[in-house]
């Protein structure tokens, strides 16, 4: 499966909104300032300049470095092509085609506690739907120019994907205008709300509609089962 569009996993811009946040941080602490850092013999001086070029430089790297991992999928005008178990899927085959948020929960010190997974769940005649984690919801949008009668929840999916980067650029650049410093109690409690309804409300939603509508059988992870949802996982 040598054609169509290739996709591969995005949970790198998680690390990377982290990271950025993490550096953010510091460039309100050193302000103005400037940090000189030893190492043995060695000093290394940091200020704005050097952190917003860290930041870029970082970024850079990283977009260009996921792309150096395998691909997880293969979405072309026949149908989707799945890598890892090595599975072609008809369009005749499939059903329907969401774009959800199912949340990962994890237990002890390996991974990230809590983490709301972009997942393509392909929906099949007589058998199991399929799990694909951390897709992009572009390959919705290129299944549905492949197949234009395919059923999905492009608009619901598209609608929860803008309020979620609307709510992380508007956090990002709160932080690096340095408002966070003077925020009032009001606007943060407002934002806690915000990240709430991300957070919870929104993958609940999502994920109850779809159960609604191909019948009983996705569910978020929880502290005592992994991948909760019947299905086959990706």
């Amino acid at each position: 499966m040598k054609n169509g569009v290739k996709f591969h996993s995005i949970f790198y811009r998680f690390i990377l909104f982290i990271f950025v946040v993490f550096l953010t941080v510091i460039s309100m602490i050193l302000d103005a300032k400037k940090a000189q850092i030893r190492f043995f013999n060695l000093s290394l001086t940091i200020g704005q300049k050097e952190l917003r070029i860290v930041t870029v430089v970082v970024l850079l790297l990283t977009f260009l470095l996921s792309f150096m991992f395998k691909w997880k999928c293969s979405i072309h005008k026949e149908g989707i092509y799945l890598r890892k178990i090595d599975l072609f899927v008809d369009w005749n085959a499939i059903r329907g085609l969401s774009h959800i948020w199912i949340n990962e929960y994890h237990r002890g010190p390996h991974g990230f506690p809590f983490y709301n997974r972009k997942t393509l769940v392909i929906y099949r005649e007589n058998y199991q739907p399929i799990c694909l984690y951390n897709i992009p919801i572009l390959a919705l949008y290129v299944a549905k120019c492949y197949h234009p009668k395919l059923k999905t929840n492009i608009v619901s999916a598209t609608l929860a994907s803008l309020f979620n980067m609307a709510l992380n650029a508007w956090f990002l650049y709160e932080m690096f205008s340095k408002n966070l410093v003077n925020i009032k109690a009001e606007v943060f409690m407002f934002w806690l709300l915000l990240y709430a309804v991300k957070v919870f409300a929104l993958p609940l939603i999502m994920l109850g509609y779809e159960n609604h509508c191909y019948g009983a059988s996705l569910a978020h992870s929880t502290a005592y089962k992994k991948n909760a949802s019947k299905a086959i996982h990706l």
